[in-house]
């Protein structure tokens, strides 16, 4: 995906599984899923099924805002799907050059900009402030009232710029009350879980349509290391698993010719 600074994780897997090309994010992961409440909220036994919410289009609401604010629970998916939503808008629209970056806890202002000026040299463009770019955020935590101004600051000082703001737990709610003090318009999307369901045409968009005893391994590995089932972990795994069979396989066949 051109332009996008992210992990190097997609290529080790595609390495590992000998995929073909450079891999993109599209032939690792599935469409997310996004609820316009909480997920608590969206799944509630206690509301009758005619008035729960209904799944929102994130990809339709990066066209008419500056700024989305995408949540979910920790090791739940956010990453990943903040991947998904710049590759997708870049491939759909092509109308901002996509970047993706990191926050850390002081929500420093450099990391994104260093973000946005790696994003502008893949076109030559560093010294233009008028070229359209799509920055996702990841891991932000903007408790502090210091990081509030920060992420404040940055939307203001860059009207080019649409921002993709991840966080988890009950941080949108302080990055929206930090936005909405300052008159800032956004939207909010919560991350649907990964189930099983999601997990079973992940591994079968990977590993091929014949792959039922792949979903068990990959989840007895979750389960029997306690491991987080989200997209980039179960992607991770069906590369490990995948080459664990073919090295036991190798010795297989080793093994059979020196016996024979």
């Amino acid at each position: 995906m051109t332009g996008v600074q992210t992990c190097a994780l997609p290529i080790l897997i595609a390495s590992d599984l000998a995929l073909s090309g450079s891999p993109t994010v599209s032939d690792l992961l599935i469409s997310p899923r996004f609820w316009p409440v909480p997920n608590k909220e969206a799944i509630d036994n206690s509301v009758p099924q005619e008035r729960r919410p209904k799944p929102v289009d994130a990809l339709d609401a990066l066209t008419h805002t500056r700024v989305l604010v995408v949540s979910g629970e920790h090791s739940s998916g956010v990453t990943s799907s903040l991947l998904w939503l710049l590759e997708q808008h870049f491939r759909l629209y092509g109308t901002a050059l996509p970047a993706y970056v990191s926050a850390d806890e002081r929500f420093s202002l450099g990391k994104l900009n260093h973000a946005l000026a790696g994003a502008q040299t893949v076109l030559g463009t560093e010294n233009r402030k008028d070229v359209p770019l799509i920055l996702a955020v990841d891991d932000v935590d903007v408790s502090d009232r210091a990081a509030q101004a920060r992420l404040v600051r940055f939307v203001e000082k860059h009207p080019n710029v649409t921002l993709v703001i991840g966080c988890h737990e009950d941080q949108h709610t302080i990055v929206g009350a930090a936005l909405e003090a300052r008159r800032i318009a956004y939207e909010k999307v919560h991350l649907a879980p990964f189930g099983r369901r999601e997990m079973r045409e992940l591994i079968a968009r990977i590993a091929g349509p014949d792959s039922s005893e792949l979903v068990g391994r990959v989840l007895e590995v979750i389960h029997g290391q306690g491991l987080a089932r989200n997209p980039l972990n179960v992607a991770a795994l069906v590369a490990v698993v995948t080459r664990e069979e073919d090295l036991t396989e190798l010795k297989d066949r080793k093994s059979t010719r020196l016996n024979s």
